[in-house]
């Protein structure tokens, strides 16, 4: 039997009464932060087998937490041991993606892999060069897009044409070998192409790096869209606190997101939003102080709405739930390999411009 057909059975094996049979590639902090939590709130959805980890600690840990019942080393033992897979999730640091992501896919099995692709853009291009050649569903976790207060956005944008879109994403950051426009600031400029919808045609891009790293410490981008559609990316790896914001001025609304706690939503005319979304989302009691996330208080504010919880709030549990489905269905992913690496594509070209203002000045 061939490769395709293995898989084409696969496919057709797969019915909605049965969890898909899962697997999960590194099970470090963003594996327990998000993920294997989200699993094993999805067991309906998906029955978790197997992890492998290069960490016998990590792999002990998660097999007792979780009762899963096989562990592996590599990649290569996973596969080798007949466990009738359906679908993998890759969680390694991003410098580590690239080797297992192709494997599993070479494999035939679909994917989900931890934004970004890569550090490396060639590495990147690689990946999802085989992802199409193998013609398997992958999907690149921007967990933004799944998210209950942008979804919301993104709604209401069916009706009202954006016109300035802000999108600000600023971490303290203490590591010194993490990139940081790629792992952590892509999320807001992700999030900034989604709800533009458009191709960038021109970028200005300033800012600064830190002297002892040589990593990006603040980056300010303008972008300009051929849809007209004007985008301001802004982030900053020092401060106190982790800060994440949207704003969207359009011809009929302006909506403001404090990601993940809290939309503010102004209409020139009502549109409701739309079931699935709408049901994520509830107007907070007329108290000031509604409950907390985060350990932060959510506050109540003229026009807000808020997550119903944290699932909805984050989207972790949504772009899993996505990612099933289209394993079902072996659709294309929101987030597809394509999808992500011209956002990655954009990421490189905004670091470029930045190095050169940099140079020049």
């Amino acid at each position: 039997m061939t490769k395709e057909q293995t898989r084409v059975d696969r496919s057709s094996a797969a019915t909605y009464s049965v969890p898909l049979r899962v697997a999960v590639v590194g099970v470090g902090g963003v594996a327990h932060w998000q993920h294997l939590p989200c699993l094993h709130a999805l067991a309906d959805e998906a029955q978790l087998v197997a992890i492998v980890d290069v960490d016998e600690e990590h792999l002990d840990k998660t097999a007792a937490l979780y009762n899963v019942p096989h562990r592996f080393k590599s990649v290569g033992e996973l596969l080798h041991a007949g466990l009738d897979l359906q679908a993998a999730l890759v969680l390694t640091p991003p410098e580590h993606h690239a080797v297992p992501v192709i494997e599993l896919l070479q494999a035939g099995l679909p994917v989900f892999c931890e934004k970004p692709l890569a550090y490396d853009l060639g590495e990147a291009e690689e990946i999802v060069r085989v992802a199409e050649a193998e013609n398997v569903p992958f999907m690149i976790g921007f967990n933004r897009r799944f998210a209950a207060t942008v979804r919301a956005v993104k709604d209401t944008l069916q009706v009202a044409r954006p016109e300035l879109i802000l999108a600000e994403k600023s971490k303290p950051v203490q590591s010194t070998n993490r990139q940081r426009l790629l792992e952590f600031s892509i999320h807001a400029l992700d999030t900034l192409r989604w709800l533009a919808e458009g191709e960038v045609v021109s970028l200005e891009v300033t800012g600064s790096f830190e002297a002892d790293s040589g990593l990006e410490q603040t980056v300010v981008a303008l972008l300009r869209f051929d849809n007209g559609v004007i985008g301001v990316l802004t982030t900053n790896a020092h401060g106190a606190k982790w800060i994440e914001r949207y704003e969207v001025y359009a011809d009929q609304a302006t909506l403001i997101v404090e990601y993940p706690v809290r939309l503010r939503r102004f209409l020139l005319q009502e549109h409701p939003l739309s079931d699935d979304v709408s049901g994520l989302l509830e107007a907070p009691p007329e108290a000031l102080e509604v409950g907390h996330l985060d350990g932060e208080p959510v506050l109540q504010l003229k026009g807000a709405l808020c997550p119903v919880d944290e699932a909805a709030a984050l989207g972790f549990q949504a772009e899993l739930e996505h990612f099933f489905q289209c394993v079902r269905r072996r659709t294309k992913p929101l987030t597809s390999g394509v999808e992500a690496l011209t956002t990655q594509r954009l990421a490189h070209r905004i670091q470029q411009e930045l190095r050169l203002a940099a140079d020049i000045s």
